[in-house]
């Protein structure tokens, strides 16, 4: 997976500017201007058709491309086999190199509406998934917004360890116990939202003297942070300086007395 991937802009699934025209954003991407490689899209973001259009019209191998989706809930094994196939339906045929459970949640979602999974859903859930990967549909899987509590079903399970977990993180927003028990247990953890999408602080005096200690953005230095805890990150962008500014952070390092203040938020 790379560091830095694409996912979409708040166009209006997520109540956003309608007026986004989310396929030229990817097309900005991935073309030679950028040449951004990782995408992130989920079947209830409503643009997987032109995430999968775009990724066609960049005349981009598809090696070349790190593409993550998402199902949207904790389901039955045979239903999770099925959302899996619907998604690469969505995406017009492209087979997604890593697919996440959107959700700990068996209806709902956290932020409306959730009814927590059982333990005994998950687990079946999860061989769900790995039925998935068997048949060919995906080249890894994962989970989505998983606690500790969510992923130890299936770790009990004694078989396949989820690729990725995908969190909410930034500076001033990071779940530290997930984040540990999953390095301990091999599992990726990506951020989404690193720059908090409004809740961060950028005029905190702290971050910009950082910034300015290394010629750089508060923006910037939040998303190296993240990158220094070893976690690569889904951005939201739909302008070249912004994806340009995204992509470099990789020239330079925060000290531990930096880490430790930004980690402090």
């Amino acid at each position: 997976m790379p560091m830095v991937n694409l996912g979409h802009p708040d166009g209006p699934s997520r109540g956003g500017n309608s007026t986004i025209n989310e396929t030229m954003a990817l097309e900005l991407w991935l073309s030679a201007a950028v040449n951004g490689s990782g995408i992130d899209t989920a079947m209830d973001y409503m643009n997987q058709g032109q995430v999968g259009a775009a990724m066609r019209a960049s005349g981009r191998a598809r090696r070349s491309l790190f593409l993550v989706t998402k199902i949207p809930n904790v389901l039955s094994r045979s239903e999770m086999v099925a959302y899996v196939k619907k998604d690469i339906e969505q995406l017009g045929g492209e087979t997604p190199d890593v697919v996440l459970i959107h959700s700990p949640c068996s209806s709902g979602f956290e932020s409306h509406g959730c009814k927590y999974a059982t333990s005994e859903e998950i687990a079946q859930a999860w061989l769900g998934m790995e039925d998935a990967l068997k048949a060919g549909l995906t080249r890894a899987i994962g989970v989505s917004n998983f606690a500790v509590s969510h992923l130890q079903p299936i770790l009990d399970l004694g078989g396949m360890v989820p690729a990725v977990n995908q969190c909410e993180m930034y500076v001033g927003q990071y779940d530290k116990k997930t984040a540990d028990f999953c390095k301990k247990n091999g599992i990726t953890y990506e951020a989404y939202s690193p720059l908090g999408r409004g809740s961060l602080n950028v005029q905190d005096p702290r971050i910009q003297k950082i910034a300015q200690a290394h010629s750089k953005s508060v923006y910037q230095v939040c998303l190296r942070w993240v990158t220094q805890l070893g976690s690569p990150m889904a951005v939201s962008s739909t302008s070249l300086n912004h994806d340009l500014s995204d992509l470099d952070i990789f020239g330079f390092e925060l000290s531990a007395a930096e880490m430790a203040t930004l980690s402090s938020f």
